[in-house]
């Protein structure tokens, strides 16, 4: 039986998708790294999950990365990776625990943009390589052709395959350089072969903004659909959940740019979405992005509070306009993050909030009412792992990263049980109550 562990890493303000691929008895046969950076809260975040990385990789006879992605080159999608190489020493040839083997490096952007402050981060990830050459993305490269035949995997790890569903896709003239970065982004489709033939998938999105999605999905033919898509575990959401770069789009008016997402979301159709993000001054991930992927969703919660059964904890930004109740009260007057109760597949790094004065939880989706604290402690950010068997069963397990980091450690490093939880089921309508 091979088991695949998604795993979106809290990092604070910045992106690390690592997958773990195990066999039936739970050893770790392959790895893929898809980004580890950080721009806030790197040490006190983003040092724990690479720290968590290093002790899932040195359970290997050899610590190995069989493919390492870097979507594209802001500093939170790569800086991370000096802190891993901390750890360990480049790979010699020979076998050995205390030195980490990249097998194969991919990348979206150029070269030249990794250059920060005079340091070539791909210069340090080639030391790792073993002599390997770095492969570039090239412009616009899609797996997916003209026909589904066409269609080849980036990366083949036993029953694992990785396909990039967009690289390297070139932004509108006069479009800011910010945008132009993030346009570039990998976007990445895992899929795990089952017993039954029936793919589970897994979709990473980067920085992606609406100009890379636009140019998505007329790629994303019934066909392809048809067989990569029919069960996606979850979408990671682009660019961390900003609003701005996937509505706010050159030669689109605001209406044609959320049609573009909303095309995205109905053609990826994932079971459950997950947002990597730092409370910041972007005020992502936005709530207006996670709701509009809410209606594409998986009904039924693949996990939840203990304290409060079928619900869990979202944290998003929330602009005043959207802030309601359903009587048309505002409350409070002011932009802010918001943590909320939702029992919807809605996940998010960033997991509960404390806001001004009161502390004021609400419930998920808008319009949110009021609620009190409930006089418990949830975490403050937390990893979250999607995990699929080849035998089609999934289940979805929470970490806690930031928040008594020493039982975090002994979390990370306890035996994950076997996903327990069917196949998709048929969406029911969604109860909302507020708590408590």
């Amino acid at each position: 039986m091979t088991i695949v562990y998604f795993h979106v890493l809290d990092v604070g303000q910045g992106m690390g998708n690592y997958v773990e691929i195990t066999d039936n008895a739970g050893r770790l046969q392959h790895t893929v790294l898809a980004d580890l950076g950080s721009t806030n809260y790197r040490e006190e975040a983003g040092y724990q999950s690479v720290e968590k990385v290093y002790q899932s990789l040195v359970t290997m006879d050899q610590p190995t990365i069989d493919v390492l992605f870097l979507s594209h080159s802001d500093e939170d999608h790569h800086n991370l990776l000096a802190e891993l190489f901390s750890y360990l020493d480049p790979y010699t040839g020979q076998p050995d625990k205390k030195t980490l083997h990249i097998a194969r490096v991919i990348y979206g952007g150029q070269y030249g943009n990794y250059d920060k402050r005079g340091t070539n981060i791909l210069d340090e990830v080639q030391r790792y390589t073993y002599g390997r050459a770095l492969e570039r993305v090239a412009d616009g490269f899609s797996s997916f052709g003209e026909t589904i035949e066409d269609v080849k995997p980036m990366v083949t790890l036993g029953d694992v395959d990785v396909y990039i569903i967009l690289g390297n896709q070139a932004a509108p003239e006069k479009t800011s350089e910010s945008v132009r970065l993030n346009t570039v982004s990998l976007v990445l489709l895992v899929t795990l072969r089952g017993d039954n033939g029936r793919l589970t998938a897994f979709v990473a999105t980067g920085d992606a903004t609406g100009h890379t999605i636009v140019e998505c999905n007329p790629l994303l033919t019934l066909d392809v659909m048809q067989r990569f898509l029919s069960n996606v575990l979850v979408l990671t959401a682009p660019h961390h959940g900003a609003r701005n770069t996937l509505f706010d789009l050159r030669g689109f008016t605001e209406e044609t740019a959320r049609d573009n997402a909303e095309e995205f979301y109905r053609i990826v159709h994932p079971r459950c979405i997950a947002a990597s993000a730092e409370k910041s001054k972007y005020s992502h991930p936005a709530v207006e992005v996670l709701l509009m992927a809410w209606p594409h969703l998986e009904k039924t919660p693949l996990w939840w509070e203990p304290e409060i059964p079928q619900y869990h904890m979202v944290t998003s930004h929330i602009p005043y306009h959207m802030l309601g109740t359903a009587t048309g009260n505002r409350w409070p007057a002011y932009d802010d993050y918001y943590s909320m109760f939702a029992n919807a597949n809605i996940y998010t790094t960033l997991y509960s909030f404390a806001q001004r004065e009161p502390w004021t939880l609400s419930v998920f989706p808008m319009p949110a009412a009021p609620a009190e604290p409930m006089g418990w402690d949830p975490p403050t950010a937390v990893i979250w792992i999607f995990i699929a068997s080849d035998t089609g069963a999934v289940t979805v397990q929470r970490w806690t990263n930031r928040q008594n980091l020493d039982v975090a450690l002994r979390e990370w490093l306890a035996v994950p049980p076997a996903p327990v939880v069917a196949p998709r089921e048929p969406v029911r309508p969604l109860a909302v109550r507020v708590f408590p």
